[in-house]
């Protein structure tokens, strides 16, 4: 009888390897250069101090789905931002775009040694920072740092870096140092900036929940501040839609879907925001990101394909679409009473409901003749 003979699975990482991904490694060399390996082999390396380089296998690892961005970040030492921003400058210069700007004044000194002497000055006649950099001609964050060389006895703002020890040393400052702005945060960690892509709050505790049916009437919308929302647009529809009375009549219609995570005012707002992108349809949920529309809802997650014809259907059970229409005309009136509702109907001596329907009513805005 033969025998199968087996070979044991090769390591697919060095033993000296920061795993960041399944199957995806870093090597870091003494000499802070790096390589990484992916599955086996050795894909990308950098020597010490290219960041270009670096910054070039971080991008490429995510872009090539080796691992997500959030996984790079955490194998690069940087925020996921950082990481988009690495790709968003790739993608539009290259790889020369990757190299880290130079650090320092990036422009020519506004301090003459002529305003200076201009701005001690001033100061001893008992101006004011604002007033002293109006009539030098210069900023103001410019006055405090040639008034903190000369010894000026003002503590400075918290929001600057505490000024060197005093002495002689302050004195000999050249134009160049006493005009340098306070350098920008850098792209790794911004001081104070928004985030470019937010990450939205953690939902993993109502998810659990809502799995159990213990969550009550859905999640609740929750915003977090960021630079870029890719569907913001949607949300200019939210006054007219919020006019129309539609989640209102729907609440006194219907009253609350079943205990989950999506609730009935989180499903209509997604249906409507969803017919706005033209895609009417529940498959075209397919055709825009759930997580860029969960951003828009205030969720982490917009209601999938599936989850949508569940709850449509919850809603097409309970054959109260009639009253909803109602209720919206009934608000509208309502909203508009100088204004006359008119109704047109076909043929048909009765109203039904199916795929193809034949009545239609039509509420027109015109006043009353």
């Amino acid at each position: 009888m033969a025998r199968m003979l087996t070979q044991l699975p090769l390591p697919l990482l060095p033993g000296d390897a920061r795993e960041i991904a399944p199957g995806v490694g870093v090597v870091d060399g003494p000499d802070g250069g790096g390589v990484v390996w992916v599955h086996g082999l050795a894909t990308f390396a950098w020597d010490a101090g290219d960041e270009a380089a670096r910054r070039l296998a971080g991008v490429q690892l995510w872009q090539l789905k080796a691992a997500s961005q959030a996984q790079v970040a955490a194998g690069f030492g940087v925020i996921p931002v950082s990481v988009w921003r690495w790709a968003k400058a790739l993608a539009a210069g290259g790889v020369a775009a990757l190299i880290p700007d130079r650090k320092g004044p990036r422009r020519p000194s506004a301090l003459t040694p002529q305003k200076v002497a201009r701005i001690r000055e001033l100061d001893g006649q008992g101006m004011r920072k604002a007033a002293i950099a109006a009539t030098a001609g210069v900023s103001e964050t410019s006055v405090r740092n040639v008034l903190r060389a000369a010894g000026a006895a003002e503590p400075a703002p918290q929001d600057e870096a505490a000024p060197a020890a005093g002495g002689p040393a302050d004195e000999s400052l050249t134009a160049e140092e006493l005009s340098a702005e306070p350098e920008e945060a850098s792209a790794e960690e911004p001081d104070g900036a928004l985030p470019v892509l937010p990450e939205p709050v953690p939902r993993d505790a109502e998810r659990a929940l809502a799995r159990f049916g213990l969550l009550g009437e859905g999640a609740a919308p929750a915003f977090t501040p960021g630079a870029r929302y890719p569907l913001a647009g949607l949300l200019i529809a939210l006054p007219a839609l919020e006019q129309t009375g539609l989640l209102a009549c729907a609440r006194q219609v219907y009253g609350r879907l079943r205990d989950g995570y999506y609730s009935l005012d989180t499903v209509l707002v997604h249906l409507v925001f969803q017919a706005l992108l033209r895609e009417p349809r529940a498959e075209g949920a397919t055709r825009v990101p759930p997580p860029a529309m969960g951003r828009v809802l205030g969720l982490d997650r917009a209601p999938e394909v599936k989850t949508i014809r569940r709850k449509t259907g919850e809603l097409a059970a309970a054959g109260k679409a009639a009253d909803l229409q109602m209720a919206i005309a009934r608000h509208r009136a309502q909203a508009r009473p100088g204004e006359l509702a008119f109704m047109y109907t076909d043929g048909h001596t009765r109203a039904y409901f199916g795929r193809i329907c034949n009545t239609w009513m039509a509420l027109a805005s015109w006043p009353a003749r």
